[in-house]
């Protein structure tokens, strides 16, 4: 909101100019910033603001140049969120907020490394400036990013162009390995999803996706060393319908114990770009308020004693349970279907074992009498 009104700040232009003309000094500019700006625009000292959110997203130096990689994941009212790659030597997290007149930032590496600096905000541009770098290598310099990924000619609104594989710059000793066991494992099977959405929500999923995809370079880095570790499987299968897109990763782990899965699951609204609530996906699949709570319990119940084969009343209230608690704290995994089917992505709670078994169990309003399965008992190859 406007701290002065359009008279006052007239009549200041005006008196700008006639000192301006007398004295030639620079106090004319001090008293404009100060008196008429300061409170409106600044953090008290200084005309720097934070930057909108057209600025979120992944950015390279030039588009043949991508060496050098910063991903602004989050604009906030007075922190940026961000991580930089820097010529593969290190992979800084770090935060930025208006200090002193300058948009100043702090970061970690994983070794606990710290990096300072200015961060500037320009037309279409980045500028990236190290000052102080606890480093072995010198990594003081200033960095212009002047490219942000999936704003080139024809790479957005296709329909095939929402989603491709990531392009993630990794280092391995060797492209396959054998286990113990005599099980092979190859680096490139590692294969994550980039959601090419131009969105916050899609700026955070790609954040936490290029983590996966890290964690799995490291744990297969670690299998070429050890012949137990492996990664088996990181993939990802995704829907595209006319209104949203749906996504899921799965992360698999192996080593000495048994596999454990991890689901990462994205559903997007197309129109928006922002992420689809449960309300909305399920309104989507023909679902509504008074008959949704209905339909997952049963198909729940019916995956449990159709396809698990596990007719234990106990365990099937349970899991239902664990349904609406999900979707009470706001937890509850999802994704629709190539035929706009819901899909609820849970951790069933079973008698044997590990006490746990991850299903995909699909809802489907319209079942047809003496129908037997509804969901699948594993991720899909």
């Amino acid at each position: 909101m406007k701290t002065k009104n359009s008279r006052t700040i007239a009549l200041a232009v005006f008196l700008s100019i006639l000192v301006a003309g007398l004295c030639g000094c620079s106090v004319v500019d001090k008293f404009l910033e100060e008196k008429i700006f300061g409170d409106e625009f600044t953090d008290g000292d200084s005309l720097v603001s934070m930057p909108g959110e057209r600025y979120l997203g992944v950015w390279y130096e030039s588009e043949g140049e991508q060496s050098n990689e910063l991903t602004i994941i989050e604009i906030g009212e007075d922190t940026i969120v961000f991580n930089l790659t820097i010529e593969r030597l290190a992979s800084i997290d770090g935060t930025a907020r208006i200090e002193g007149g300058a948009i100043r930032f702090t970061g970690k590496d994983p070794a606990g490394n710290d990096l300072s600096g200015t961060l500037e905000f320009g037309n279409n541009t980045i500028t990236l400036s190290i000052d102080q770098a606890e480093w072995e290598y010198d990594l003081v310099q200033t960095l212009e990013f002047t490219y942000r990924k999936g704003t080139e000619s024809g790479d957005s609104g296709g329909t095939n162009n929402y989603i491709y594989d990531a392009d993630y710059s990794y280092t391995v000793p060797i492209d396959s390995y054998t286990t113990k066991s005599g099980e092979e494992y190859r680096v490139s099977d590692i294969v994550v999803p980039y959601i090419n959405i131009d969105s916050g929500d899609a700026v955070r999923a790609n954040a936490e996706i290029k983590d996966v995809f890290n964690r799995a370079i490291k744990l297969y880095k670690e299998g070429t060393n050890d012949r137990q570790t492996f990664v088996d499987p990181c993939n990802y299968i995704s829907y595209l319908g006319e209104k949203s897109l749906s996504v899921y990763i799965v992360f698999g782990v192996g080593g000495t114990d048994a596999v454990h899965l991890e689901y990462y699951v994205y559903n997007f609204d197309l129109g928006t770009g922002r992420f689809l609530e449960y309300e909305e996906a399920y309104q989507l699949a023909g679902l509504n308020a008074d008959n949704i709570s209905g339909e997952a319990e049963w198909a729940i119940e019916h995956y449990m004693i159709n396809v698990l084969q596990f007719n234990k009343q106990m365990y099937i209230e349970q899991n239902v349970k664990r349904y609406h608690d999900s979707v009470a704290d706001y937890s509850i995994k999802f994704f629709l279907d190539g035929e706009y089917n819901l899909n609820l992505v849970m951790s069933l709670a079973i008698p044997v074992g590990s006490g746990e078994f991850d299903a995909i169990i699909k809802l489907m309003p319209e079942k047809e009498e003496g129908e037997e399965e509804i969901g699948e008992a594993s991720f899909p190859e």
